[in-house]
């Protein structure tokens, strides 16, 4: 029945605190394959780790471990296999994970071994973020939905299996070939190359990808990628619950992505990237991810600028980002007539009216509306926007070249991306203009800086040739 069906999809704590399907009755009953994968999976992870542990003292630098070049695709093309292989049977991203580690235990390539490593650190981020914002994800353990625990195990005997498959093997790859290596007692890449962790990056995409072509078409209207289930068209990342059968909230299944995403793509940035880009980047991702306006990112790093010597790429970053600051800002002053107003009011008067004393408060009423304070505000905007960025663009001109012009391509991307907002209007929420703009005036601030940049980068390149 109806209420049968229903009641069988909801988990309710028992008196001994398990996680347990209120009728413990399925009709898709567990078969020999799964419990046999289940219960030997924690068997096969003492052998293997303590192969992958041998594997920390070999001398990657000195040739004993296998290096192929990176023109060679049968690396690449085995990681994607398996990745790929296990979405379209619908296997968890975990036993990729774990399927490349055996692969790289067995060929013992520092590409595998790189892959392996990188995908620890998403494994860990993504499956125990989860957990924590959504605790009823354990089900994930025993098959989902579709299941109850085999065997009438407890809910603390799934806590322990999952210790022992996840936990414990993410932590140990980490720790023996991640960039703090123990046994060398020091900072070093260890096992992970640049190469590596970019082709790890879009593993989790590959993996929906065949998922999406597991399950059977569409059928009805809808374009030809819609019907075939191909991510973005026609799969969502909320689909991931078919392989999961955990109904999480589409938010949640989002953020699982994205900090594969993230430590991916901060992994390759770390090994790729120059220092003093690797700060921009990061500082602007700090001030997205505490939903603090972009502009007070570009003042840390234009502070920093004043006071570093050697650093001509970073002042050419600062000065072009300064260049885009101004005019996203002033270009909104211009286009939206209450911008500035409602940001004096988000940022002046609402945070005086709440956190200062009343006869603050009530001065600042009093002044509202007067010439003077018209004109300290002015004074204000100009300190803050016009005259630093303007100061920025002429001391930094001389480091603005193409490659500066271009490392600032992304900077109000990977903004945006560590915000976490799922849309360029919904970034409202940090700044507080009331009414909101319309959504393309958002869009202006945002491909008005690609614009300038892509121009500046091009602009130079030309220069560069012509000189040449």
């Amino acid at each position: 029945s109806s209420r049968s069906i229903i009641g069988s999809r909801r988990f309710s704590r028992t008196s001994t605190g398990s996680m347990a399907d209120k009728s413990c009755s399925s009709p898709r009953p567990w078969s020999a394959q799964r419990s046999l994968w289940k219960s030997r999976l924690p068997l096969l992870a003492v052998p293997l780790l303590t192969g992958l542990h041998k594997l920390s003292w070999v001398d990657i630098d000195g040739g004993l471990l296998h290096q192929a070049p990176h023109h060679e695709l049968w690396e690449p093309m085995l990681v994607c296999a398996i990745v790929a292989g296990t979405g379209y049977f619908r296997l968890p991203f975990s036993a990729a994970w774990w399927l490349t580690m055996v692969a790289a235990l067995a060929l013992q390539t520092r590409l595998l071994l790189g892959v392996a490593t990188v995908l620890s650190l998403s494994v860990l981020l993504g499956w125990y973020g989860v957990r924590i914002a959504h605790p009823q994800a354990v089900s994930a353990l025993w098959g989902g939905l579709r299941f109850c625990p085999a065997g009438g195990m407890s809910e603390t005997w799934w806590q322990v299996w999952d210790l022992v498959v996840h936990l414990l093997p993410a932590l140990a790859m980490l720790a023996w070939h991640g960039p703090y290596n123990i046994m060398t007692d020091g900072i070093a890449s260890g096992s992970v190359d640049g190469y590596s962790a970019v082709l790890a990056l879009p593993l989790n995409l590959l993996w929906l990808e065949a998922l999406g072509q597991s399950l059977p078409p569409r059928a009805g209207g809808g374009g030809l990628l819609w019907r075939r289930r191909v991510w973005p068209w026609g799969m969502r990342l909320a689909d991931t619950d078919a392989a999961y059968a955990i109904e999480l909230p589409d938010d949640a299944w989002r953020r699982v992505y994205v900090s594969h995403w993230f430590a991916c793509g901060a992994w390759a940035a770390c090994l790729l990237l120059p220092t003093d880009v690797l700060i921009a980047y990061a500082t602007f991702m700090l001030m997205g991810f505490l939903r603090q306006p972009f502009t007070n990112g570009w003042w840390i790093l234009f502070v920093l600028a004043l006071f570093v010597r050697d650093g001509e790429l970073f002042r050419g970053v600062v000065a072009c980002n300064a260049a885009t600051v101004s005019l996203g800002f002033y270009g909104l002053r211009f286009l939206v007539p209450h911008f500035f107003e409602s940001l004096v009011n988000a940022w002046l008067y609402e945070p005086v009216r709440r956190w200062a004393p009343r006869w603050a408060s009530a001065a600042l009423d009093q002044a509202k509306g007067t010439t003077g304070l018209y004109l300290a505000v002015r004074m204000g905007d100009l300190c803050l926007h016009f005259f630093p960025t303007s100061i920025a663009v002429l001391l930094f001109s001389h480091c603005l070249t193409a490659e500066a012009a271009l490392i600032s391509l992304p900077c109000n991307w990977l903004y945006w991306f560590a915000t976490g907002y799922p849309t360029l209007p919904a970034t409202n929420a940090i700044y507080g203009i009331k009414p909101d703009m319309p959504p393309i005036m958002w869009r202006f601030v945002y491909i008005s800086h690609w614009v300038f940049c892509c121009a500046v980068g091009c602009a130079g390149l030309v220069w560069r040739h012509l000189v040449a």
